[in-house]
């Protein structure tokens, strides 16, 4: 009769180990899911941020459309409209090439390689974007003049110099600067996963 009774004991405590087992790996891959996600939300906000501010500027064109009266000025209108559009369609699919956390009992080498090859994707997106906002600062710049000036002091060769300087030089530091962020995101959610393997 002992024997039976330390035999059932035995049993439920080894069910009670596998429960907890089991437990502590889903609160294990909860808390490497949250870090891994926390890391990318410091890209993702600034990306839905810069969408957003890209698609209200695309509307206030859209609406202004009318006050560029000359085929010049509206097929620069137009092109900025589709590059305000473009870019966020580009940071989207971007954004979405990091959702693949579903599954953390794949082999570390494999999350590894998915990873890598994803940081690349995002990387070729952020310098189509950078290429993109090129553009995009030279229609921007040729549309204020329109836009927004009040006389024609704004045709002047100091407009057409400065702005195009100074928004050329905040576009360089302003890139790098974020590519500096990223890159030390993109790291750290790396290191994260480097950890796993340990």
């Amino acid at each position: 009769m002992e024997l039976d009774d330390l035999k059932y004991d035995w049993e439920i405590l080894n069910k009670q180990l596998e429960k907890e087992a089991v437990l502590n790996t889903l609160i294990v891959n909860k808390i490497i899911e949250q870090k891994y996600y926390s890391d990318l939300k410091k890209i993702i906000l600034p990306e839905l941020l810069g969408s957003a501010i890209c698609i209200l500027s695309a509307v206030y064109l859209v609406v202004n459309l009318n006050k560029l009266d000359t085929i010049f000025f509206k097929l620069t209108g137009i092109v900025a409209i589709l590059i305000l559009i473009v870019l966020p369609i580009l940071s989207v699919m971007s954004l979405q090439k990091f959702k693949f956390m579903e599954n953390l009992t794949d082999p570390i080498v494999e999350m590894l390689a998915k990873f890598s090859s994803q940081k690349k994707q995002f990387y070729k997106f952020q310098r189509l974007n950078l290429t993109l906002s090129s553009l995009l600062l030279v229609c921007t710049i040729i549309l204020m003049s329109k836009l927004f000036s009040t006389n024609n002091s704004m045709a002047y060769k100091y407009y057409w110099i400065y702005s195009f300087s100074a928004g050329y030089i905040f576009l360089l530091f302003s890139s790098k600067w974020v590519m500096r962020y990223y890159n030390k995101s993109l790291n750290k959610t790396e290191a994260l996963l480097n950890g796993l393997d340990s």
